[in-house]
């Protein structure tokens, strides 16, 4: 059996109040609830513009502001 990596959904960290918790709990994150190949992220800091580094090990984003 072959074990692949998850699917690494990353998002922008304006999606998160100070305290970590999302802003929108209702944004529809539940769907990927139960798919076990995918795996929700966050961005570490919010930046005018998503520099290269901020996509290493991750496979696609989801922006909410620019």
């Amino acid at each position: 059996m072959i074990i692949q990596p998850p699917f690494k959904v990353a998002l922008t960290a304006d999606f998160y109040d100070d305290l970590g918790n999302l802003k929108y709990p209702d944004v529809g994150l539940d769907l990927f609830e139960d798919s076990p190949g995918i795996e929700i992220t966050r961005f570490a800091k919010h930046s005018p513009e998503i520099s290269p580094d901020q996509f290493t090990g991750i496979n696609t984003t989801i922006v909410l502001t620019p």
